[in-house]
C-alpha cells in the first residue's frame, strides 16, 4: 500500500478553492525534494524513493485569493504504477519532470504523458494544463541541454518549461507558484464558461415555450400538477424527469 504523507500541523482548511497538481517522472529525478523544498523549504540529500504516492500542500495567493495547492508526489518506478495511477483523476495540472543529468529520464517524458492521459481520462490533451520541470539545474555535467528540452515542450502544445534546483532552492518557489496560478486561472475560466453555457441553455429552453401555454407534467411519483410558463424557470429541470410533458394551449378548443 502506498505511503501518504501530509504535514498535519500546517494543513490548511480545505473548504476554499484548491487545485490538484500531480508530479510525474522517473525514479531519482528529485520529485520529492522538489515538492518538499516548495512546501516546507526543506532539502536533504538522503531522501528515499517514494513508494506509491505522497501528498503535501501549500497555500498560495492567486489574484488576491488564497488557494490550497495539493502536490501529489508519485513513485517513479514501474512496479508502483498500480499504486499511483488511481490518483491521476481530477487532476488540474500535470507536472512532467526529468533531471538534466539523466538523459533517460528526459526520453521517458512521452511515456509519462501517455500514462497520465490514459488513466486520468484526458479528453483533449492540447487544452489540458501541463508543465515541464527540469531538476538538478545546479549540476555542471549536463546530459540534456536546455534547447532540446524546450524543443520537446514546443512540439507538445508549447508546454511551459522551467529549470530548478531543490538543492540550492533555485527557481523552485517561483516555478511552482507560477504553475499553480496558471492552473487556477485556467480552471476558473473553464468553470465560468460552463456556468455561462448552462445559463444560456436554461434560457433557451424557457424561450421555446410561448407565453400562455401550460405544461402538464407527470412526476416520477405520478403526481400531477400544472406549471405556467411564467413560473416554469424554477422547476425547468423537472420537465426532463422521465416522461415527455404534454403541452396544452388554453386558447385551443
Amino acid at each position: 500500500m502506498g505511503s501518504f504523507y501530509v504535514a498535519k500541523e500546517r494543513f490548511p482548511e480545505m473548504g476554499g478553492k484548491k487545485i490538484k497538481a500531480v508530479v510525474l517522472g522517473n525514479a531519482g529525478v528529485g520529485k520529492t525534494c522538489l515538492i518538499r523544498r516548495f512546501a516546507d523549504d526543506f532539502y536533504t540529500d538522503g531522501a528515499k524513493s517514494t513508494v506509491g504516492t505522497d501528498m503535501l500542500v501549500k497555500t498560495v495567493d492567486v489574484d488576491g485569493e488564497e488557494v490550497t495547492v495539493e502536490l501529489w508526489d508519485t513513485g517513479g518506478q514501474e512496479r508502483f504504477w498500480s499504486l499511483r495511477t488511481p490518483f491521476y483523476r481530477d487532476t488540474d495540472v500535470c507536472i512532467l519532470s526529468f533531471a538534466v543529468d539523466d538523459k533517460i529520464s528526459f526520453t521517458k517524458l512521452d511515456a509519462w504523458k501517455d500514462e497520465f492521459e490514459f488513466y486520468a481520462d484526458v479528453i483533449d490533451a492540447s487544452s489540458f494544463s501541463y508543465a515541464v520541470i527540469a531538476t538538478k539545474a545546479d549540476v555542471t555535467d549536463r546530459a540534456v541541454q536546455e534547447q532540446a528540452a524546450q524543443a520537446w515542450c514546443k512540439a507538445n502544445w508549447d508546454m511551459p518549461y522551467f529549470e530548478t534546483s531543490a538543492k540550492d532552492g533555485r527557481n523552485v518557489e517561483k516555478t511552482l507558484t507560477r504553475i499553480a496560478k496558471m492552473a487556477c486561472r485556467k480552471k476558473w475560466k473553464s468553470k465560468q464558461r460552463t456556468a455561462s453555457s448552462t445559463t444560456t441553455n436554461h434560457d433557451y429552453r424557457k424561450e421555446m415555450l410561448p407565453r400562455g401555454v401550460q405544461l402538464s407534467i407527470m412526476s416520477p411519483l405520478d403526481s400531477h400538477w400544472n406549471l405556467s410558463v411564467d413560473h416554469v424557470s424554477s422547476h425547468i429541470d423537472r420537465v426532463d424527469l422521465g416522461r415527455k410533458p404534454t403541452i396544452q394551449n388554453n386558447k385551443c378548443c
